[in-house]
């Protein structure tokens, strides 16, 4: 078994006790900074650990849950793939001393760009020459797009979308 998602794995080790299948829970994000439950935590940390094995996607994560003191059997880390689209990307040379910073992802609550937005707007007041862009399309669009007007960061930030050259 495969699971996802900390809910769904929770249910898949209660719901496999016994039946001698292997069992994998991935968590897709860092647990330890997601909005959770008490309830919810304490049951991912007491039921984890009967897991065959947690995959994670970042080497951070794995360290966080190697300090946690959960007693995981296994954590291993594979990380998102890369599509040979990004890959074959070509950089876009800018003139002068202007500088960019990229944030790709999805834009939903889990990657947190309205914080990103606000620790920028609070640097961009001493870098000037800095801009930035958010590649990537989802649910918060509209309130990001809002979130850089009211920042004060139209002329700095971009979100262009979907796109295959950054």
């Amino acid at each position: 078994i495969v699971s996802f998602l900390f809910n769904v794995n929770v249910a898949a080790v209660l719901s496999s006790a016994g039946l001698s299948i292997p069992l994998i829970i991935c968590e897709r994000t860092d647990p330890f900074v997601m909005p959770m439950t008490r309830m919810f935590r304490l049951a991912c940390r007491l039921t984890y650990r009967l897991a065959d094995a947690l995959m994670v996607q970042t080497q951070a994560v794995a360290a966080k849950y190697d300090l946690s003191g959960w007693g995981l059997r296994r954590v291993r880390v594979i990380p998102n793939p890369i599509p040979q689209q990004m890959i074959d990307l070509q950089y876009q040379e800018h003139s002068g001393t202007q500088k960019r910073l990229i944030a790709i992802g999805r834009l939903d609550e889990g990657k947190q760009f309205g914080v990103l937005l606000n620790i920028f707007a609070s640097l961009s007041q001493h870098f000037d020459n800095w801009s930035l862009r958010i590649v990537g399309e989802g649910p918060l669009r509209p309130v990001l797009q809002q979130q850089v007007i009211e920042l004060g960061l139209n002329g700095c930030v971009e979100l262009p979308g979907q796109i295959m050259s950054i």
